[in-house]
């Protein structure tokens, strides 16, 4: 089973509209890639894991894996050091787990692989048996049990906090605090192995199985409040501005948008056009082929014109 881990499976999204950029180590938004938002540029690489439905219903905002051979991996850095140094650490995700991996009962979710120890230098997964999360270090790892039953096909709101001052680990599900145990082992950074999203390959190797979304990292520990704060804005967060296909021949469709007033510019900034959006299209067929910027709600998409 995995070391170093972190039961984590759901996660504080949108949090960086409420936490410090600055205190912000990783985000994986998975709005269309696997890019790192943060600013730190660990950007993922995809395998086999596929685009999906977020927990709002935006196309393309969360990633699917099959439990079988999907994955998302990204680079040790320097930057990603902070999760062992800091003094304090957040580390959260969205989840929606549609089995648990075959007979251990587990939905991994991130973890740093150390290939000669077999270990994970830091593992964060969900767990059925405990009914919560393991937050360890290499050998050493701390079960964070809170007798909370998880449910399939369901999306939530997880996050775990340290702080090494007071050696204590919260667990929140849904923004409730449901488990809270001792912990005093010092971080090692691995500056070396991949870090890996959907799969754990700690002792016998395990995929998962099921979506995650909103994957973050804080080189701070967020309070009880803050946690319920950043829960509430990805609640009610609005659907995201949505232009598709793209390239595009004759129509672009745009979805989500607050005022039907669009203008389209050609890429050296010129007015090319100026109207209204009709049954959620816009009809591009007179545009040249060439690359554009669609302008909405104060908005710029960029599109290109096949």
């Amino acid at each position: 089973m995995k070391h170093l881990y972190a039961i984590l499976l759901l996660s504080l999204c949108c949090a960086p509209t409420l936490v410090a950029q600055e205190d912000l180590i990783l985000h994986y938004t998975f709005d269309g890639n696997a890019n790192d938002s943060s600013g730190n540029n660990n950007n993922g690489t995809v395998h086999n894991a596929t685009l999906t439905e977020d927990r709002n219903g935006n196309p393309n905002g969360a990633y699917d894996f099959n439990g079988v051979d999907s994955y998302i991996d990204f680079p040790a850095s320097a930057s990603l050091d902070e999760i062992y140094t800091s003094e304090e650490v957040t580390i959260a995700a969205w989840i929606n787990i549609r089995n648990w991996y075959q007979g251990w009962n587990v939905f991994p979710i991130i973890e740093q692989y150390n290939p000669l120890t077999d270990y994970g230098s830091l593992v964060l997964e969900a767990n059925w048996a405990s009914g919560g999360i393991l937050f360890t270090s290499g050998y050493n790892y701390e079960i964070v049990g809170a007798n909370y039953t998880w449910d399939f096909n369901a999306w939530h709101h997880v996050a775990v906090t340290y702080k090494k001052t007071e050696s204590i680990v919260n667990f929140y599900v849904d923004g409730n605090l449901v488990g809270s145990s001792s912990y005093s082992q010092d971080f090692s950074p691995d500056s070396e192995n991949l870090y890996a999203i959907g799969r754990s390959l700690s002792g016998p190797d395990e995929y998962t199985d099921g979506k995650i979304d909103e994957i973050s990292v804080y080189k701070r520990a967020m309070t009880s409040e803050e946690i319920g704060d950043i829960l509430a804005v990805s609640q009610n967060q609005i659907p995201t501005l949505k232009m598709y296909p793209n390239p595009a021949t004759a129509v672009v469709n745009i979805e989500n948008y607050a005022s039907p007033d669009i203008n389209i510019y050609s890429a050296e900034g010129r007015l090319v056009f100026s109207g209204s959006i009709s049954n959620n299209k816009v009809n591009v067929d007179q545009l040249t082929p060439g690359f554009y910027f669609l302008n909405v709600d104060g908005k710029s998409l960029k599109f290109i014109k096949g």
